[in-house]
């Protein structure tokens, strides 16, 4: 009776490729790490309110464009293609994860040297912009009004450059959050000052106040300063610096493991030939290659054309170790070397396929 014919995935095909699945489960999950930790710091950046009051941060900026497209990219969709790639064992998706990848470098690469220039230019321009702005636009745009009232009382700051800058606008009092705590006159007693401050607003002017001696575009540059070393750091000390490792990595681990692919398709179709040989009762029709590990991990050729045989040494190149020091067979063979670090994983495969096959003897020659 046939034994039933084996799936098109057969799992020892799995199982010899666990090396390779660990090495880019283990990239992809240091990539998203860093991507999710990149988007916490980003989203809390375009968030806060400060980034308003900053000349050329707008949310459209363009500059930002390239973020919104590549943070979803390196947060996802990259993990995504190389785990398909990995569980599909698909030369075509595994070339396309490390081109992915690849792409994604050269643009951090470009956006990094945009904003290394972007960012001196907005440092540099901040007073000045700040000026212009504070002296068209406070009272006069509610949203940047409120931004930058909350910004001299959180901050405890006055004016771009100080309280003077109001006097220089031609205004005859100091905003309230421009003000500590009212120092109390002679005139103004703590009853009157609390009846006031219930009934209506204080008149604060710089008679009746003590204002913040501090600069809002000092406060305003160091937090904008603090906001892009933290990014820099994120995005090109630890999320490039891992692209560049993980790319020279997995270069020479994907083209390794499209070898091995193409040889256990191989192996997979010489295996599902062989259920219709005379050993299990079906015509012959064709030589089949057949090869024995021996305990050591070599391989040895049996049958076939010697075409075939130096296509899979060559492929297979040679062994860094070997894996067990178990024999499957009695006969000694000679010994050759399997290249890369998947060694013990293909003669499990080896093993796994052809044990069927080799119930007699080291090895089947047809």
């Amino acid at each position: 009776m046939p034994p039933p014919a084996r799936p098109a995935h057969y799992p020892a095909a799995h199982r010899a490729m666990r090396y390779y699945r660990i090495w880019i489960y283990a990239c992809n999950g240091a990539l998203l790490l860093g991507a999710l930790a990149f988007c916490t710091a980003a989203g809390r950046a375009l968030a806060d309110y400060r980034r308003t009051l900053v000349p050329g941060l707008g949310a459209a900026q363009p500059g930002f464009l390239y973020g919104y497209a590549a943070l979803p990219a390196q947060a996802g969709l990259l993990q995504l293609l190389g785990c398909l790639a990995a569980l599909r064992l698909s030369e075509r998706m595994l070339n396309a994860y490390w081109f992915a990848l690849l792409a994604l470098l050269v643009g951090d690469a470009a956006i990094g040297v945009y904003w290394a220039f972007r960012f001196e230019r907005v440092c540099r321009e901040l007073r000045p912009q700040l000026r212009i702005r504070l002296a068209r636009d406070y009272e006069n745009d509610v949203d940047f009004s409120e931004a930058w009232d909350r910004l001299q009382k959180e901050q405890r700051c006055c004016g771009v450059t100080g309280p003077a800058d109001f006097a220089a606008f031609n205004r005859s009092a100091l905003p309230p959050s421009c003000c500590r705590i009212p120092a109390h006159s002679p005139a103004v007693t703590s009853a009157s000052l609390a009846i006031i401050s219930v009934t209506s607003p204080a008149p604060f002017t710089p008679v009746h106040c003590a204002p913040h001696t501090a600069a809002c575009a000092e406060r305003l540059l160091s937090w904008l300063r603090r906001t892009a070393d933290a990014l820099f750091v994120l995005g090109y000390c630890v999320i490039a610096f891992l692209k560049l490792c993980f790319l020279g990595i997995l270069r020479y681990e994907i083209k390794e493991m499209i070898q091995k692919i193409r040889i256990l398709r191989s192996e997979l179709g010489a295996g599902e030939f062989m259920d219709g040989s005379p050993i299990h009762g079906g015509p012959l029709s064709q030589t089949v290659v057949v090869n024995a590990v021996n305990a050591n991990g070599g391989v040895r050729t049996h049958g076939g054309s010697p075409e075939r045989a130096g296509e899979r040494e060559a492929l297979l190149g040679r062994s860094a170790e070997p894996c067990a020091r178990r024999s499957i067979h009695d006969e000694p063979l000679s010994l050759k070397t399997i290249n890369g670090n998947n060694n013990c994983e293909m003669r499990e495969f080896a093993r796994g396929d052809y044990r069927p096959l080799a119930a007699d003897s080291a090895a089947t020659r047809i």
